[in-house]
C-alpha cells in the first residue's frame, strides 16, 4: 500500500505543525477575547487545569508542560486594556527571545529583570533582583505589578516575595498597585492574605479557584 504521505517533505510537517499550534493558540485567544466581560475567576483556574487533564490522556502525566497560566492572564490583560482605553498593541522585540507589547499609551513587559534599590535577605542569602510576572506601564510609567503562581506549598515564598515588593516599592506605594493571582489555594492560604491586604492599599490578590466573582473585577483595580 502506498503511503498517503510519502510526498510530504520534513519542512511541511513542521509548517503543519507550526500552523496547528498557532492555530490552537489563536482560539484560546478568541476564546478569552470574547468572553472579557464574564469569565469568572474560578472558570480561569479551570481552563488552567483542564490543560493538564486532557494532557494525561496522552502522554500519561502532565508533567514538562508550563506557561498557560502566564499566557491566559498577559492575554486578558492585553484584551482588557485594548478595550477600555481603546489601544492598539504591537508585540516589538528586546532580544531575539523576549519581547514585549506597546500601545498608544500602555506597555506590557513579561518577567524583566528589575534592581532593587537595596539588596533583601531571603533565606541565608542577599538578593538584589525581582523578576515580576507582569509589568503594567502607562505614559512610559510603571503602574501595577502581577505576580503569578499555581499553588504556594509555603506561605513563606510569598512573604519573600512581599519582602522584595516593599523595598522597591518603599518610596512609591501610592503610584503602584501589586496583584498577587493564586490558581490554587487554601482558606488557611486566604485568611493570611486577607491580614495582608487590610495592612498595606498598594496589596491586592486574588485566589482563582475560591471566587465566582468575574476576573475583570480584579483587573480593573490595577488597571
Amino acid at each position: 500500500m502506498k503511503n498517503i504521505n510519502s510526498d510530504i517533505t520534513q519542512q511541511d510537517i513542521i509548517d503543519n505543525f507550526q500552523n496547528l499550534y498557532a492555530n490552537f493558540l489563536q482560539k484560546i485567544d478568541n476564546l478569552i477575547q470574547d468572553n472579557l466581560d464574564n469569565i469568572t475567576s474560578n472558570t480561569i483556574n479551570h481552563l488552567y487545569y483542564l490543560q493538564f487533564n486532557l494532557l494525561k490522556n496522552f502522554k500519561g502525566n502532565s508533567s514538562g508542560f508550563t506557561g498557560l497560566s502566564e499566557f491566559l492572564i498577559v492575554r486578558f490583560i492585553i484584551h482588557y486594556i485594548t478595550k477600555k482605553y481603546n489601544q492598539n498593541f504591537k508585540l516589538l522585540p528586546i532580544t531575539k527571545d523576549i519581547k514585549y507589547w506597546q500601545s498608544q499609551n500602555f506597555k506590557i513587559n513579561v518577567q524583566q529583570t528589575i534592581k532593587l534599590p537595596k539588596p533583601v535577605k531571603v533565606g541565608n542569602k542577599k538578593q538584589n533582583k525581582i523578576q515580576p510576572d507582569i509589568i503594567i506601564k502607562k505614559e512610559n510609567k510603571i503602574i501595577s505589578y502581577i505576580e503569578i503562581k499555581i499553588y504556594l506549598k509555603d506561605f513563606k515564598i510569598l512573604e519573600d516575595l512581599i519582602k522584595k515588593y516593599e523595598v522597591l516599592l518603599e518610596n512609591n506605594k501610592n503610584n503602584y498597585k501589586l496583584l498577587f493571582i493564586l490558581f490554587n489555594g487554601n482558606d488557611n492560604i486566604m485568611e493570611k492574605l486577607d491580614k495582608y491586604k487590610l495592612q498595606n492599599t498598594w496589596f491586592n490578590y486574588i485566589v482563582l479557584n475560591k471566587s465566582n466573582k468575574k476576573f475583570i473585577d480584579a483587573v480593573n483595580k490595577i488597571v
